[in-house]
């Protein structure tokens, strides 16, 4: 089987999210995606700012990162671009208690906006 054909079959969604040389999910690439600072992103995981800081891609990061990559992974199938995703992300929901989603993922609880948007995506009530 042909690399392309695997690339194909097995695609990584906002690869501009990892690290080119580990291939793990990065903080600071995931702040800048979503706007915010890297203390913010560093807070929402769990981890000081001065660790996310030093290595931003460390795997003890990626259980906390892995819910906003999804969230966003899945936000990038539904909106046309990074604008309008952000967008989503800064209006407020009814199924998040009038919260934004960002506010949501920001306070350590991204898998709540994941399951919002895969129900969504599957046309699944709140």
């Amino acid at each position: 089987m042909s690399t392309r054909t695997v690339a194909t079959l097995l695609p990584v969604p906002l690869t501009e999210l990892h690290n080119p040389v580990s291939g793990r999910i990065d903080a600071g690439k995931v702040a800048d995606f979503l706007g915010v600072s890297l203390p913010q992103v560093a807070a929402a995981v769990g981890a000081s700012y001065t660790a996310v800081h030093k290595t931003p891609d460390a795997s003890g990061l990626q259980q906390g990162l892995g819910p906003i990559k999804r969230s966003l992974a899945l936000l990038s199938r539904v909106t046309r671009n990074r604008r309008e995703a952000r967008a989503w992300l800064n209006s407020p929901h009814p199924d998040l208690g009038e919260k934004t989603p960002l506010e949501v993922m920001l306070s350590g609880h991204a898998d709540a906006v994941v399951t919002l948007i895969e129900n969504a995506i599957a046309a699944l009530p709140s």
